[in-house]
């Protein structure tokens, strides 16, 4: 099953049974019962720029428009606190600033959404601070139940290059010599030194075994430099292992532009929220003898390389 496209852990405090709608007395609850609440207990947001969305639903019938004010509260202390305005933002569903926190039901029913967005701070701590329904223009009870209280403990969170390591299911074109294939495998992304990932099981799944590189570089991983900051990547040309047809000819991976330029780097973007890593450039393995290039392996070399975590 593929990851979730936004990196959130929802806890979620009930299923509402809002018995729908049409005519007032649809509505089973007691007049003493009707409520607002937020329908999660706690959601975390990842900053990375994405838009947390944090539903408020009112179990009441429908009727004149409700409007239900809500705030930021530090929680107990001995946590470290979430910043409005430095860790986290709230906007509109069109992702401009909201200065006013105020939700307007029409219909005096029914969900509208809180939306969080959370820049990067650069701070790795995890951060939290409570989103506390206040009032409502209705006078409903606040929180599904008392325990709960209109209250929801939003967690602010930093990337790392932990949320990367796992199996990943791996896209290229792949060109054997006869043109151009899909080809999908299943490969290993794992932690490097510093900045750096390693991606495993590339080699042995692109190149056929019977090909004389194949013991060579089946086992090689594949350094990849990743940026948190931007959600950017750089797979910089690099030694995969010496050529045994040729005495001093060594194995580079990397890519070749239209120019005819060898042993380039492949850029590519991150989309964190679904951990898909992509990338548009070429990708040969090519071969150097004393530094000069002269040629490169057609047993694999493919188009575009496209990671997902599974």
């Amino acid at each position: 099953m593929k990851k979730i496209q936004f990196y959130l852990l929802f806890i979620i405090a009930g299923l509402l049974a809002l018995n729908a709608c049409q005519e007032k007395e649809d509505v089973f609850l007691p007049a003493s019962d009707y409520f607002v609440s937020i329908t999660r207990d706690n959601a975390l947001v990842v900053q990375d720029g994405d838009v947390l969305k944090v539903p408020v639903v009112i179990a009441a019938p429908k009727g004149a428009a409700v409007t239900v004010n809500y705030s930021f509260e530090p929680k107990a202390e001995g946590v470290r606190h979430a910043v409005l305005g430095k860790d986290f933002y709230v906007v509109d569903a069109h992702g401009d600033s909201v200065s006013n926190y105020v939700l307007t039901f029409p219909e005096g029913t029914g969900t509208d959404t809180i939306y969080i967005r959370a820049p990067f701070t650069g701070v790795p701590d995890l951060k939290i601070i409570n989103i506390v329904l206040k009032s409502n223009s209705a006078g409903y009870k606040l929180g599904m139940s008392p325990l709960q209280g209109g209250i929801c403990e939003l967690q602010v969170a930093f990337p790392s290059l932990d949320d990367f390591v796992g199996k990943y299911e791996l896209f290229t074109n792949l060109n054997t010599g006869s043109g151009y294939a899909s080809k999908t495998i299943d490969v290993d992304i794992s932690k490097g030194v510093g900045d750096t990932l390693l991606i495993s099981g590339f080699f042995s799944g692109m190149v056929p075994n019977t090909a004389g590189v194949y013991n060579t570089i089946k086992d090689v991983p594949i350094k990849v430099y990743v940026n948190i900051n931007t959600m950017t990547f750089n797979i910089p040309p690099q030694f995969i292992g010496n050529y045994s047809t040729s005495a001093g000819d060594v194995l580079i991976f990397g890519d070749w532009d239209v120019a005819g330029n060898p042993a380039l780097p492949l850029n590519g973007t991150i989309n964190y929220s679904s951990r898909l890593f992509d990338t548009e450039d070429y990708w040969m393995i090519q071969i150097f003898k004393n530094g000069v290039w002269s040629g490169y392996y057609t047993g694999a070399y493919g188009a575009y390389i496209k990671a997902q975590l599974k």
